[in-house]
């Protein structure tokens, strides 16, 4: 009896042992589970943040896509098909274009600044022929009564 006893304490004990390694083990699982599911979650609300993501790019305004296609250098064509490399041979495509804009309104800002300094000088001059003019008129309506004065003597001999 002592025996059966024994045996089945140590049947208890194992079966107990074996009960609470499987439940750790479940227990393992069970946090291994909640972490994939967390992660999960994370990862979708990360897709969700990055599908909602306005970047600079999509506020820029391009050139329209037919202008593009006409326009653009046949490098700038290749891939169209593929969004992502058509949006960055725009963007390219806009930056090349702008420079040569810029470098065009930097010339002509060049040359309005040549052409305003030239008016200046030729106003300049004006100018004083205008003051020139003034003081020969002003000589001639001084001289006038000597003119009178001589007209006048010249009709009297």
């Amino acid at each position: 009896m002592k025996d059966l006893h024994a045996r089945a304490f140590r049947d208890t004990r194992d079966s107990k042992q074996r009960t609470a390694d499987a439940k750790a083990a479940m227990d393992e699982r069970q946090v291994g589970l909640q972490n994939v599911m967390y992660e999960e979650r994370h990862l979708l609300d990360e897709i969700v943040r990055c599908r909602d993501f306005r970047s600079v790019y999509q506020d820029i305004d391009l050139v329209p896509y037919d202008e593009f296609c006409t326009r653009a250098p046949q490098e700038y064509l290749v891939d169209k098909e593929n969004p992502h490399t058509l949006m960055i041979n725009r963007l390219k495509f806009e930056y090349e274009e702008r420079s040569r804009l810029k470098e065009q309104q930097e010339k002509l800002q060049a040359e309005r600044l040549l052409l305003i300094k030239e008016n200046r000088k030729a106003q300049e001059k004006l100018d004083r022929f205008d003051k020139l003019l003034d003081d020969l008129v002003q000589e001639c309506e001084a001289t006038e009564p000597v003119e009178k004065a001589l007209l006048e003597a010249s009709n009297y001999c």
